[in-house]
C-alpha cells in the first residue's frame, strides 16, 4: 500500500466472510494486494442480462457485478483476479 493514496484499511464483515476494504483518492491502476491490472468498476443493480455490450464488458474485466443488495457503502471498485475491494476516500470538508 503505497502512502500517496493515503489509503486506509477498513473491514466489514459480509456473508459470514472477511471482506477488506482499501479506501484509495481514485481507482488503483493495479491492485495494491497482486499486482494486477484487472481493477474493475462494481456495477451494483440488477443487470440486463440480455445486453451484449454489458456482458462483454464483464467478459472483459471492464465491470464486475455486485449484486442487488445496496448498503450505500457500497466498494467501487474490485480486482478481477483477487477479488480485492477499493471504495473511494471522502474527502473532509
Amino acid at each position: 500500500m503505497t502512502q500517496s493514496l493515503k489509503s486506509v484499511v477498513l473491514q466489514a464483515a459480509l456473508q459470514d466472510e472477511l471482506i477488506m476494504v482499501i479506501k484509495v483518492n481514485r481507482k488503483p491502476r493495479t491492485c495494491l494486494e497482486c499486482g494486477s491490472k484487472r481493477v474493475a468498476v462494481i456495477l451494483y443493480g440488477l443487470p440486463n442480462f440480455s445486453d451484449d455490450e454489458l456482458m462483454r464488458k464483464e467478459e472483459l474485466g471492464k465491470i464486475v457485478f455486485g449484486g442487488c443488495v445496496i448498503t450505500g457503502e457500497d466498494p467501487l471498485w474490485q480486482c478481477v483476479d483477487c477479488r480485492q475491494k477499493y471504495d473511494r476516500v471522502m474527502s473532509e470538508g
